[in-house]
């Protein structure tokens, strides 16, 4: 009898020692490959976004902060692979900037995680989870939808405006 009970407790604390180890495994693994985003300010060139993490970003949203903390000119950019950057010609002054971005271990885990980078007096702070603002998609412009015009447009180094073209049916 008392043979069984050990090789019963044995069984369960190998059962339990490798689910623990799975569980570490599994998440130390993610994390190796998390993106992480930045905002960098580069003199007489202007923002950036910067993966700095090790894995890419998807489904990137940056939008900008008015003095009110009301997040404004949502624009998805492309996806940043680890080590890229994006210039961001849109972006001009000393306010707040936010981007929402996700994963791509959507296989592991079932569902992307989602991350919130938010840069502040050039602080950036990053979070899980989106704390800016959802937004329709028709209020979010792609990337690619900035005028070339507008992108090579320098006054002072700085790029400063920016131009969209409303899809059909927006702002009528």
């Amino acid at each position: 009898m008392l043979p069984t009970y050990v090789a019963s407790a044995a069984l369960v604390a190998s059962v339990l020692s490798f689910v623990l180890n799975y569980r570490v495994a599994s998440g130390s693994d993610r994390r190796a490959r998390m993106p992480v985003l930045v905002f960098v300010y580069e003199p007489h060139k202007g923002w950036f976004l910067r993966n700095v993490g090790n894995g890419p970003a998807l489904n990137v949203v940056v939008a900008e902060s008015d003095r009110y903390e009301n997040w404004l000119n949502p624009v998805r950019i492309p996806p940043l692979g680890k080590d890229k950057e994006i210039l961001l010609p849109w972006v001009e002054g000393d306010h707040k900037l936010g981007a929402t971005y996700e994963d791509f271990l959507k296989a592991d885990a079932g569902r992307p995680r989602v991350f919130t980078v938010i840069c502040s007096f050039d602080l950036n702070e990053t979070s899980l989870g989106s704390t800016l603002r959802k937004w329709a998609d028709n209020e979010v412009r792609p990337y690619w939808e900035i005028e070339e015009s507008v992108r090579e447009n320098k006054r002072g180094g700085l790029f400063r405006a920016m131009r969209w073209r409303m899809p059909p049916g927006v702002g009528e």
